[in-house]
């Protein structure tokens, strides 16, 4: 038989089932619109199902049954022992297959559809509105803005806290005393009460530093710290995005190692406020 009289086995919504169609009766349903490009046909010498626009090309990626051996491809398997004969196709099986993916992506649509403003919904209660509302009520409402939500919006352990550019000046103590006011608009998880695992400050949309989370809950119980203390509690449990510690190896030398501790803070304030005063407090 010729490539022109190849036949095969249609398994389209609403044909019979293992009705056997040569290439010229396939392309002539496709011009009517009884078939389309999607539905799937069995080869029977490449024994597989492809979409019809597949054909002689890609493998599909729905597996289907295998249908009755009287229209399967037999011989001699690679290894010389002879294949196995073809299970039959259950009557309406391969409606059934079409009518249950069809249900399964309306399913998942809706699901997404309606989890998704859930979750900006509890990202909005729990951590983006007791920032806004911090800084809102403090001195700084007018020099920037804030807004945070959970890591990757799904990880409530984690929260992720974007600085807005700061307009005008903000001093080393000003800039700790902002950060401490986020620290106790979100101190603990809103749900279970305990200090988060993380705290990432972001600007422009990037992690720039991630402060552990017990030390962010405990700068917020510790507000009578005066703000080179609280300076130096942030500066000893600051990370940078890649996790390792952002003071780096710490010299021996109390000198040397005080040095270390302000040029980080330095480098951790000018991140955020690009234009620094001269009131900036060294640790």
């Amino acid at each position: 038989m010729n490539k022109s009289e190849t036949t095969f086995i249609v398994a389209a919504a609403g044909e019979k089932s293992g009705e056997n169609l040569p290439r010229s009766e396939i392309r002539r349903r496709l011009r009517t619109g009884k078939l389309r490009e999607s539905h799937l046909i069995w080869h029977p010498a490449q024994q597989s199902w492809k979409p019809i626009r597949a054909i002689p090309g890609l493998k599909s990626s729905q597996r289907l049954p295998v249908p009755a051996a009287k229209h399967a491809h037999t011989g001699a398997s690679p290894d010389g022992s002879m294949a196995k004969k073809a299970r039959p196709i259950a009557l309406g099986e391969i409606d059934r297959l079409y009518r249950k993916n069809k249900r399964s992506q309306i399913l998942y649509g809706v699901l997404i559809l309606g989890v998704f403003p859930l979750i900006l919904l509890l990202n909005w209660l729990t951590v983006d509105r007791p920032l806004v509302s911090a800084i809102a009520r403090s001195e700084f409402k007018n020099s920037i803005s804030v807004h945070g939500h959970y890591r990757r919006f799904v990880v409530p352990g984690s929260i992720v806290i974007r600085l807005g550019e700061i307009s005008g000046g903000m001093s080393g103590e000003k800039f700790v005393d902002m950060l401490t006011r986020l620290a106790i608009a979100t101190k603990t998880q809103a749900i279970t009460g305990s200090p988060y695992k993380s705290v990432a400050l972001a600007k422009n949309g990037v992690t720039q530093f991630i402060i552990r989370g017990e030390a962010w809950k405990e700068l917020a119980d510790e507000q009578d710290l005066s703000a080179p203390q609280r300076a130096m509690l942030i500066v000893l449990n600051l990370y940078l995005p890649n996790g390792k510690q952002a003071l780096g190896e710490q010299s021996d030398n109390p000198r040397i190692l005080f040095e270390q501790k302000g040029k980080l803070f330095t480098d951790f304030y000018k991140c955020f406020v690009t234009k620094t005063l001269s009131s900036q407090p060294a640790l």
